[in-house]
């Protein structure tokens, strides 16, 4: 585990451990949402969505990212309610650190930094980060 946050009596936490996919079978770096009032879990993201040093609790999504050697390097939008995905966008190596300041997000990756104007809109089940 390298990030847990509670939010409203829901406890957000990732699951990960830094190893290649192949070495645990793709069943690495995903986020479970357990519901604290009944221990109930109440889901979980697709393996190999999340495995940097935190994510994101922004209104009605969670911003994680992946990445690994070998392995694509990416950010994925998550509904928090749902489970999918509904956006991911490519970045040039490993996402490692997550923060926003005002209306940016700020990545530092593996050996990079990028920048992100930060703008969710939920229109109709979608959401977009510009």
């Amino acid at each position: 585990m390298k990030w847990a946050e509670v939010d409203d009596g829901v406890l957000y936490v990732s699951n990960t451990h830094m190893t290649y996919a192949s070495m645990s079978d793709e069943s690495n770096g995903y986020i479970t949402v357990i519901d604290l009032n009944t221990l109930e879990i109440i889901l979980r993201s697709r393996s190999l969505d999340s495995d940097n040093r935190n994510s994101l609790l922004l209104d009605d999504v969670i911003i994680m990212g992946y990445g690994f050697s070998n392995e694509e390097d990416s950010l994925y939008v998550l509904d928090r309610y749902t489970g999918e995905i509904v956006q991911s966008v490519h970045v040039p190596t490993s996402p490692d650190y997550l923060f926003t300041h005002g209306n940016s997000m700020h990545v530092r990756c593996y050996s990079s930094d990028c920048l992100f104007s930060l703008n969710c809109l939920i229109v109709e089940d979608e959401v977009t980060v510009e």
